[in-house]
């Protein structure tokens, strides 16, 4: 088991084919942590926390503060940016950066998730941001077969990495992004434009985020 700190959380892996817990009580700078994958909170007994992971995985956790950690917790600027329909790893631009929308995940079946055909951007104060939709036409979504696929498909951005080796064809199949249990129709999702904070059928857009902002990106299936 391994585990890392980062300013907003901790990367743990589990490398071996069992699953495995580890405790954890250094380096954590608040009383709770928010677990990415399973969308739950973890809090610190005793200043520790011990955390379970399955084999060959890892999981992301996020320092969460609480209102008694420091004073009251600021309240965030929160950017959500949706798709209509909902369409996963659809790929964005914000302020120059690289973004997707969320594609689901393997656990015994592909779960879609409340979230799909969304992301989210946190600011620490109010401003304009810019927004750009990269893919404006949106064709197939690569989904893994099984758990394992998901895993072996990822594998190149981890140590020891040996899916370069592999076909991915044969690990995962070309399905709709707004329905990844369907095979995709060949017809592509495209880009009519944004509603919400903003109107416009421009591909890149300024946002202006103050609290809670949401905007969506439309689109049409030809």
């Amino acid at each position: 088991m391994h585990y890392r700190h980062f300013q907003n959380g901790l990367v743990a892996l589990n490398p071996t084919d069992k699953e495995k817990s580890i405790s954890i009580s250094d380096g954590i700078p608040t009383r709770h942590l928010r677990d990415i994958f399973n969308e739950a909170d973890l809090t610190l007994e005793k200043g520790a926390v011990a955390i379970p992971i399955p084999p060959r995985s890892g999981r992301v956790y996020l320092y969460k503060p609480s209102a008694e950690e420091g004073g009251r917790a600021k309240e965030p600027h929160i950017l959500t940016v949706k798709t209509l329909p909902d369409l996963g790893k659809t790929r964005f631009e914000l302020d120059g950066v690289p973004m997707m929308t969320y594609a689901g995940r393997w656990t015994t079946e592909y779960v879609k998730g409340t979230l799909y055909g969304t992301f989210t951007a946190k600011f620490d104060k109010p401003g304009w941001h810019t927004l750009k939709i990269v893919d404006d036409v949106k064709k197939e979504m690569m989904v893994a077969n099984t758990y394992e696929d998901a895993y072996a498909l990822n594998e190149t951005k981890m140590p020891g990495a040996t899916a370069e080796k592999r076909d991915p064809a044969r690990l995962g199949k070309l399905m709709d992004p707004s329905e990844p249990t369907k095979f995709y129709d060949g017809k592509p999702y495209r880009f009519t434009g944004w509603e919400g904070v903003v109107a416009s059928n421009e591909r890149t857009i300024k946002v202006y985020v103050d609290g809670e902002t949401t905007i969506t990106a439309r689109f049409q299936h030809e």
